[in-house]
């Protein structure tokens, strides 16, 4: 038995004809609506097996999954509309009460398109291991730079598996770059350019100012940390945070975890 999920949505993108994007689990046809100028604004996630809470999740997951790699990573964010959800069986049309509609669509959302050569494109796996995707796209959303610059970090830390229970976390990062996350010569050159990271010659230097960093905005002391409303600490966050994200996307495109086949 298959079940189809229709979600509401604004792409920025135009077709004359369906977009159909299959990954392992599901199939996802985006439709065009020609009262818009053909933008495609519904998108219907074909699964196996009957409704239910876990089956609508799971359809949810996998059209975040291809937004993240078929839509890119930035800029014009949007809520799907609440209490516009249908779900399909066997031919069956039948309309979900408001209430189901936002817990299925809360935290999906269409980000712009991107040109492939923009370099925004996300070259990974779809099929790879959701929970690094899923945190990526998540992380993407966020507004408030130490907020954002956590949650990236949180993907470099998970990409590193368990750490022994003796080790430290910054000891195992370390044990682990260049094997399960990598910075680029690109990061490596951004940081070099940054001044306030004072002298950088290696990916162990930039490194160790990345942890530093993601140590301030984790922790607040009297004397160490970084406030949420400081201006001046949210300024030197943004300026790193091209660094992190740019680190983050290599390792995702490179990790066995996530790597194109």
């Amino acid at each position: 038995m298959k079940t189809v999920y229709e979600f509401k949505v604004d792409t920025f993108r135009t077709s004359e004809k369906p977009v159909t994007i299959t990954t392992r689990r599901v199939s996802i046809e985006f439709m065009p609506d020609q009262s818009c100028g053909n933008q495609l604004m519904k998108a219907s996630v074909t699964m196996d097996g009957e409704d239910s809470p876990g089956t609508q999740n799971s359809a949810r997951l996998e059209l975040v999954k291809v937004l993240a790699v078929h839509f890119g990573d930035q800029a014009n964010c949007h809520w799907f509309p609440s209490g516009w959800h249908e779900i399909r069986e066997e031919g069956d049309t039948k309309r979900l009460k408001v209430g189901a509609a936002i817990q299925i669509s809360s935290n999906a959302r269409f980000v712009a398109p991107y040109s492939p050569s923009s370099g925004k494109a996300l070259k990974i796996n779809i099929d790879g291991d959701e929970n690094l995707i899923l945190q990526f796209y998540d992380a993407s959303r966020r507004e408030h730079p130490q907020d954002k610059y956590l949650q990236m970090f949180r993907i470099l830390e998970y990409m590193c598996g368990q750490r022994p229970s003796k080790r430290k976390m910054k000891k195992h990062l370390q044990r682990n770059l260049g094997v399960e996350w990598h910075i680029p010569q690109s990061a490596l050159q951004k940081a070099q350019s940054i001044r306030s990271l004072g002298r950088i010659k290696t990916a162990q230097d930039l490194f160790s100012e990345l942890w530093d960093l993601r140590s301030r905005c984790a922790h607040l002391q009297p004397k160490y940390g970084f406030l949420s409303f400081d201006d001046a600490a949210n300024s030197k966050v943004r300026e790193i945070l091209p660094i992190i994200v740019e680190t983050v996307r290599h390792s995702l495109e490179v990790n066995p975890k996530t790597k194109e086949p």
